[in-house]
């Protein structure tokens, strides 16, 4: 659903009160205006709470139970972009002050109608097909889902789902329409937050980092010894270096030594919470029964990590951690003043008469998270608990040999931030709306 200013929506109210009336005293012999809405039961509810303040003869005075909510705009990306201080980013997701709600889905759906218009000049078909066709509505999901980890894969499933709803394309052009959509959709993020693109490459590196690692004391298991660690550059690379997988000690006796060399991704979170990714390699258990065998994928604490998982899951898993801190945060803030609060994401609830209580709060909290240097911790949290780590890689010698080497973990420094300034977003009415 587009946004609009709260002035034009105070006067969308004004300008339907006699349909609002006629939804909430006859909703199912009226007029029936409620049942239009995107949500039509919300609609109706409201219509029959506004008619019932309204009618009280003192609105003002009047009590309402009726749950306000405020939702953070395309909330994923509006972390990203206060941890890499982006300018361009922090706009496009409403965390600086504007005169009108900012539309990251139609400006990304600009950006993929601006390529689409080239490559029709360019006589490209599927260009063609697509043009004056793409809307917000179709890029939405792929959008909102890049930064929990949306795979190309899954944004093209999301976007063919929509070009069937808008019936945009013949069902023969799906699969070229979605495969093209979703790499323009891609692009443009990219383009549009450069800093939450770096931050993902960071968080990424550091997760496959960690989870190809071994701690120092285990890696001895696995032929680890100081003539076998290779130096790093000052860039932390080895030249012509690969990951490889320990090959245990089979004199070894202790099950966690032979089936579980590598290591799982944890993180402490702003409030102190420990996170552990619990991603481990499944195994096939067959089930015998007397009438049919059922075949279950398993997994027990002993199993291998499952590297691949690990860190594809990390930067959305860390996006989310942040998301509930900050959830957090306002919870006991609204606790801490007496303010009815719940949530669900990023959408918050509470009564009428606290809503613009609630909306102060939201912002202050999420000044009081980011003004924490929260990814400089990250990385010293990675260090403390992984710091002593060995990472097993091979090193390439002549005729396309190798020989099994080790290095210590190498934990990159983080990206420079921008040049945003967080304490903008006090001033952002449209930052939660």
């Amino acid at each position: 659903m587009v946004r609009h200013p709260l002035t034009d929506r105070a006067k969308f109210v004004d300008d339907h009160l006699e349909m609002i009336f006629d939804s909430a005293k006859n909703p199912l012999t009226g007029k029936q205006w409620w049942k239009a809405a995107d949500e039509p039961w919300q609609c109706l509810a409201a219509c029959t709470e506004l008619e019932a303040a309204l009618s009280s003869g003192d609105p003002q005075a009047f009590v309402s139970p009726f749950p306000v909510q405020q939702d953070g705009s395309c909330n994923g990306l509006q972390h990203y972009a206060a941890l890499g201080r982006d300018v361009g980013g922090a706009t496009k997701v409403n965390l600086a002050p504007s005169d009108r709600p900012q539309d990251i889905y139609a400006a990304v759906a600009n950006l993929v109608n601006e390529k689409i218009e080239k490559d029709s000049a360019l006589g490209l078909p599927i260009a063609l097909k697509l043009r004056g066709k793409i809307n917000r509505k179709i890029i939405k999901q792929p959008v909102m889902t890049n930064v929990y980890g949306v795979t190309p894969f899954g944004a093209r499933a999301q976007i063919q789902e929509r070009l069937k709803e808008f019936n945009v394309v013949p069902k023969e052009d799906y699969m070229e329409a979605r495969k093209y959509l979703a790499n323009e959709v891609f692009t443009s993020l990219k383009t549009l937050f450069i800093k939450a693109r770096m931050i993902q490459d960071w968080l990424t590196l550091a997760a496959e980092e960690i989870s190809r690692s071994v701690p120092a004391d285990v890696a001895v298991h696995f032929g680890y010894k100081p003539e076998l660690e290779v130096a790093v550059d000052a860039g932390g690379n080895v030249p012509g270096e690969k990951y490889r997988i320990p090959i245990p000690n089979q004199n070894s006796l202790d099950p966690f030594i032979t089936r579980y060399p590598q290591t799982s991704v944890s993180w402490d979170t702003p409030l102190g919470f420990r996170v552990v990714q619990p991603y481990l390699k499944t195994r096939m258990v067959h089930l015998k029964t007397v009438i049919q065998t059922l075949s279950l994928r398993s997994s027990d604490k002993l199993d291998p990590v499952d590297i691949g998982k690990q860190v594809s899951a990390f930067p959305p898993n860390f996006v989310h951690s942040l998301d509930a801190t900050h959830m957090f945060m306002t919870a006991m803030a609204c606790f801490e003043a007496g303010i009815t609060f719940a949530s669900v994401h990023d959408c918050f609830w509470t009564h009428a008469a606290t809503v613009d209580q609630m909306n102060v709060k939201i912002r202050e909290q999420f000044v009081s998270l980011y003004s924490q240097p929260v990814l400089q911790s990250l990385r010293s949290d990675f260090l403390q608990f992984y710091g002593s780590y060995k990472v097993p890689i091979k090193v390439p010698l002549d005729e396309g040999k190798y020989a099994a080497k080790w290095r210590h973990i190498n934990i990159p420094p983080v990206p420079e931030q921008g040049d945003f300034d967080i304490r903008q977003v006090l001033g952002s009415q449209y930052f939660f709306s």
